[in-house]
């Protein structure tokens, strides 16, 4: 782990709606879909990179100053997510054009 895990928690697929679409300033995630599969794409300022997830036995490590967007969860999946921290509401970016803004400093743009 890259990490020491603060908190644990599960998304689940709902009503269909993509999930995510905020940066986390200081909070780093392992997500592991442990049932069903997803699709998760990330962008830390220079353009967005799709990854699938679709077996427990992958993770995806994301990073700090890294925006996500979760689709196409299917509608037996069971994203599990290691988080770095508690939840704080001040961690979160949820513009996208403001995340640019920091990602391009905090990323030496």
């Amino acid at each position: 782990m890259p990490f020491e895990i603060a908190r644990v928690y599960y998304i689940l697929p709902g009503d269909g709606e993509p999930r995510g679409f905020h940066a986390h300033r200081a909070l780093e995630q392992l997500m592991i879909c442990v049932a069903g599969s997803c699709r998760i794409d990330l962008d830390r300022g220079a353009g967005r990179v799709e990854h699938r997830l679709k077996c427990p036995d992958e993770a995806l490590f994301v990073g700090t100053m890294t925006w996500r967007e979760i689709h196409d969860l299917s509608p037996d999946a069971v994203l599990l997510v290691l988080a770095s921290h508690h939840f704080d509401e001040a961690d979160y970016i949820r513009d996208y054009d403001a995340f640019l803004a920091e990602a391009t400093i905090a990323h030496g743009g």
